[in-house]
């Protein structure tokens, strides 16, 4: 980041409070009764979930160990142009609209590098999401586990600039991408030895590479349970899927 005078650029999803969403706020605090009304926050208009939050203080951490300083929150819907000259982090999935960007930029990949698809959530039926699949593959449906994703996506740069990298974060739920975060900032060198043990598909410098990733559910939210990130495998392979963005040769 320092080599080429970058700042890091987080991007979360857009979440409006709805007008009723508030009206009854469940605080960790009571706040006592005024004649008869009960105190709510005025002017929280948006949110971010606070397992997002998370996984970005893991990597905030990380990368503040290596020598980076500059940092910078965004919603999607305010990023700027000048955001994307810097290495940019989206968390969330399918309500991110960064992340459905890079993720359609692949769409007429022939082995669908990954993809956001939308349907019954398989640990809830009756309830609609957003789900993922990489390579083609959707991730099977595991008693206590759920999964997610990480991609490090290379983007073309600048004439006569370096290629650009865009990471994502993203979780089936809102614990996966927390999870996905943890596991970007502290197992990262898993993801160099797949460049590495991959002889076709060694150049950091154009590849991109997405990997599945499962971590435990049913765990108290204050719990710090976000180390239990590990890399999916089906059928005892590493679920991952290379790709190449168009423009890059």
């Amino acid at each position: 980041l320092s080599e080429h005078n970058q700042k890091l650029v987080f991007v979360f999803d857009y979440r409006k409070a709805d007008e009723h969403e508030w009206t009854t706020p469940r605080t960790h605090f009571n706040p006592p009764m005024v004649n008869g009304i009960l105190p709510k926050p005025e002017k929280v208009d948006f949110h971010v979930p606070a397992q997002d939050l998370r996984g970005v203080f893991f990597l905030v951490n990380m990368f503040a160990l290596h020598g980076c300083a500059d940092f910078a929150f965004r919603q999607d819907h305010e990023a700027k142009r000048e955001d994307y000259n810097n290495l940019v982090l989206a968390m969330g999935l399918g309500f991110n609209s960064f992340t459905n960007h890079l993720s359609e930029k692949f769409s007429d990949s022939p082995n669908e590098f990954f993809k956001i698809t939308w349907g019954n959530s398989p640990k809830a039926k009756d309830f609609i999401t957003d789900n993922l699949t990489i390579g083609g593959i959707t991730p099977p449906s595991e008693e206590g586990w759920d999964h997610a994703l990480v991609a490090r996506i290379v983007t073309p740069g600048k004439p006569k600039q370096p290629n650009r990298v865009r990471f994502c974060c993203s979780g089936r739920t809102a614990d996966g991408t927390a999870s996905a975060g943890w596991f970007l900032a502290t197992r990262w060198q898993e993801l160099l030895d797949i460049y590495r043990l991959d002889d076709k598909k060694t150049d950091l410098n154009v590849n991109s590479l997405v990997v599945g990733i499962k971590h435990r559910v049913g765990v108290e939210p204050t719990d710090e349970h976000d180390d239990s990130a590990l890399l999916l495998k089906c059928d005892g392979k590493t679920l991952l899927s290379w790709g190449m963005f168009p423009g890059l040769v």
